[in-house]
């Protein structure tokens, strides 16, 4: 009698068995954040590959150029769905309702700034929009002007070792000065 069971990798096919969902998460750039003095948040493609009924083999990573060829019907179909990734700060980082944020995701706004930056036209008939735009403004205003002041703070610390080392070297000694011979 033969087996029937399936394998994992075993098939060509076998792929069609897994529960494969990309999904987009938000990881904090360090090199741009350091570089504008704000934090900015690069949105990574990941990509989760499941066994049915199996909850001890989840993968979970970022998604790759072979997993996009793999799963392709999958990520067309996500693409479809998502439309472009976008850098900024994400919505969820204001603190709004899960509702306003799916909500927001719905319009097209992923980013504090694209929202911030939208205009009266596009925001007029959306319930609460003109509101949510002058958090999104306010929200980058409170971050800008944190990161400023850390930045002073910082500055002021670094000029202040300067003059400490400066304070601190020894005088030099230039050659004697000459004195002439009448």
């Amino acid at each position: 009698m033969a087996d029937n069971t399936l394998i994992v990798g075993e098939t060509p096919d076998d792929d069609s068995l897994l529960n494969v969902k990309f999904f987009e998460k938000e990881i904090r750039n360090n090199f741009k954040s350091n570089e504008s003095g704000e934090d900015v948040y690069d949105v990574i493609l990941h990509v989760q590959i499941a066994v049915p009924g199996d909850d001890k083999t989840i993968i979970v990573r970022q998604a790759t150029e072979n997993d996009k060829q793999r799963f392709a019907a999958r990520y067309m179909a996500y693409k479809a769905s998502k439309g472009e990734m976008v850098d900024g700060i994400p919505l969820s980082k204001m603190k709004l309702p899960e509702n306003v944020i799916t909500g927001l995701n719905q319009l097209g706004f992923v980013t504090v700034e694209q929202l911030a930056n939208a205009s009266d036209a596009v925001l007029q008939h959306k319930m609460g929009g003109m509101r949510f735009r002058r958090e999104a403004i306010e929200f980058l205003k409170a971050n800008s002007s944190e990161k400023e002041d850390s930045r002073d703070r910082k500055i002021a610390e670094l000029e202040d070792q300067i003059h400490a080392l400066i304070a601190n070297q020894p005088k030099k000694r230039g050659p004697k000065p000459r004195t002439e011979a009448a």
